[in-house]
């Protein structure tokens, strides 16, 4: 079996995958549903505001949005997009939301898909992965390292540390779904390769698939 880490593609030269910067101006930023008070991860018990997401004049319309105000690590994505994910196996932990994203003085409908609790405590093994210790930029502090699950997110958490996987080791009994999270060990949404030929037959634009084994760490299944 093989997995794909799903992100949005590049757009081009001039704004890579940033389709935007910021929302739509007027837009209520210290409301109690504003995307400023999107959960980190939990269950979201507010319908957000995303109306509307403002799309540069030197982006276009892609099947994946990616907003500054939102994050790269949230999924806005097409009607077309999630029809094919909801064709397939979806966590229960799942919670979609309408978006709206405004380009050129006209308004799409867009839908945030949000995987409110990622499960890593079971499918991850973490009697056998490994960790390294980073920088803010990335530079690797240490020896790989074991740790419990409690362990990691604490130190990740509550110490405010950085960790790169060295080794990643997932169960596969335990992804039982066409699409899963991963929040504390490598941040992300990933598909089954099922799910990948679909999105790619479909002609998703704006989608980059990246094979889980080629995101600079080994991974193995058990």
């Amino acid at each position: 079996m093989k997995y794909y880490k799903i992100q949005a593609g590049l757009i081009n030269k001039v704004v890579g995958a940033m389709a935007s910067h910021k929302m739509v101006d007027g837009y209520n930023y210290g409301s109690k549903n504003s995307i400023y008070n999107l959960n980190i991860r939990g269950k979201l018990n507010f319908v957000p505001d995303i109306d509307a997401i403002q799309i540069l004049k030197r982006a276009k319309m892609m099947d994946i949005i990616v907003s500054v105000p939102i994050g790269s690590s949230n999924l806005i994505i097409s009607d077309k997009l999630t029809k094919i994910i909801l064709n397939h196996t979806i966590p229960i932990e799942t919670q979609i939301f309408d978006a709206y994203a405004l380009y050129e003085g006209e308004k799409y409908h867009y839908n945030f898909l949000y995987i409110f609790d990622a499960k890593e405590n079971d499918i991850v093994d973490w009697q056998q992965s490994t960790f390294v210790e980073t920088s803010v930029g990335g530079t690797i502090i240490g020896e790989p390292i074991k740790y419990s699950f409690e362990d990691f997110t604490t130190k990740k958490v509550k110490e405010g540390k950085y960790f790169n996987p060295n080794l990643l080791v997932l169960k596969l009994e335990k992804i039982n779904t066409d699409v899963f999270r991963l929040d504390h060990t490598y941040r992300g949404y990933y598909v089954s390769e099922v799910l990948k030929d679909a999105i790619e037959e479909t002609g998703c634009e704006g989608v980059d698939l990246i094979p889980i084994d080629q995101l600079g760490f080994e991974v193995e299944f058990v």
